[in-house]
C-alpha cells in the first residue's frame, strides 16, 4: 500500500522545506510528497500574504500620520511664518517625509541592515518625491482629459493619491527598504 514518509528517508535539505507528515484526525496520517509540498507551499504563502497585508496597513496608518503632520505644518507655517504656500508647502513636505521614514523605518519595515540611515532616507526622499510627481501626473491628467472634474476636484485628487500611495509602497519595498528587511509584522 502507500509507505509512510518521514524526514528520515528524505535528503536534510528537502526535509527542510517540506513538511511531509501532516496529522489529519485520528492517527497520523502522512501525505504523499507532492501533496505535502503544495500545503507547505499554500502555508508560506498564507503567511505572506499575512505579512504583507499587516505591512500595508502599517503603510496606510504611516500614511495618515504623515498627511496630519503635513496639513499641521503647512496650517502652521501659513499663519505665523510665511505667506507664501509654496515655501510652507516645500517645509510641510520636508517634514513630513522624515516623519513618515522616521516611523516606517520603526513600525513598518525595520532598519535594512546593508546600509546607512543617511543612504536610506535619501532613497526614501526620492521614493516620496516619485510618489508626490505620480500623484500629481495623475491628477493634472483627468483633469485635462475630462474637464468636467474641474467641478469636482477631489476625484482626480483620490486617484492621484491612490497611485502615488502605490508607488511609495513599492518604491519602499522594493527599493528603499530592500529584501534585508525584518520579516515578522
Amino acid at each position: 500500500m502507500g509507505s509512510r514518509l518521514s524526514d528520515a528517508a528524505l535528503p536534510r535539505s528537502t526535509a527542510r522545506r517540506v513538511a511531509a507528515t501532516i496529522p489529519l484526525r485520528g492517527p497520523p496520517q502522512t501525505l504523499p510528497l507532492p501533496t505535502a509540498a503544495f500545503v507547505h507551499t499554500d502555508a508560506i504563502a498564507a503567511r505572506s500574504a499575512a505579512v504583507n497585508s499587516i505591512r500595508l496597513l502599517r503603510f496606510a496608518l504611516v500614511g495618515a500620520v504623515g498627511f496630519v503632520v503635513d496639513a499641521g505644518v503647512l496650517t502652521a507655517m501659513l499663519g505665523s511664518v510665511t505667506p507664501s504656500v509654496y515655501a510652507a508647502r516645500a517645509v510641510s513636505f520636508s517634514v513630513a517625509v522624515l516623519v513618515t521614514w522616521l516611523l516606517n523605518r520603526r513600525f513598518v519595515f525595520g532598519p535594512t541592515q546593508r546600509q546607512h540611515a543617511g543612504a536610506e532616507y535619501l532613497r526614501y526622499l526620492v521614493t516620496q518625491v516619485i510618489g508626490a510627481l505620480t500623484n500629481l501626473a495623475v491628477f493634472f491628467t483627468l483633469v485635462a482629459a475630462f474637464p468636467v472634474l474641474t467641478g469636482r476636484p477631489v476625484v482626480p485628487l483620490a486617484a492621484g493619491a491612490v497611485l502615488g500611495a502605490i508607488v511609495n509602497y513599492w518604491g519602499s519595498t522594493l527599493w528603499v527598504f530592500g529584501a534585508k528587511r525584518r520579516i515578522t509584522p
